[in-house]
């Protein structure tokens, strides 16, 4: 599913995304249930699908409804990956990314350069948050 909101952030169609996203909460709970029931094998990768979707949900509410709202939704995204000790750099790059394109989106551009610093720091790949920071900076 992380697949198809990724897809749809592309083609701007983020209704599908929001259409989805209760789909994907039932999904992702049989996935962890599956895991801990199952001692011969798991689903490792659980961490990046609830990261990937939940940006893709709030930077789809963002575009649809309001940046603040989409804010409010993507702050409860950090403290439950805190709470569910979430700690790859790789998704923390993510969810700054994000917090950096729902800040553009609502005007602020000095906190969207904060949040682009912060992703750059954490992602493997500098290349999508360079590109992010161009909007702001064309120069860089």
């Amino acid at each position: 599913m992380n697949g198809l909101s990724q897809e749809d952030l592309r083609e701007q169609r983020y209704g599908s995304i929001l259409d989805r996203h209760p789909e994907f909460l039932s999904r992702l709970k049989q996935a962890l249930t599956f895991t801990e029931t199952c001692p011969h094998r798991g689903y490792v990768s659980w961490s990046l699908w609830f990261v990937v979707e939940e940006c893709a949900v709030a930077e789809a509410v963002a575009h649809t409804k309001n940046p603040s709202l989409a804010k409010e939704y993507h702050d409860l995204t950090a403290w439950k990956m805190n709470e569910l000790q979430i700690s790859l750099a790789d998704l923390w790059g993510e969810w700054h990314l994000t917090a950096g394109r729902i800040a553009l989106l609502g005007g602020d551009s000095k906190r969207a350069l904060d949040e682009f610093v912060q992703a750059r720091r954490n992602y493997r790949s500098a290349v999508p948050v360079d590109r992010e920071i161009r909007k702001i900076i064309p120069a860089y």
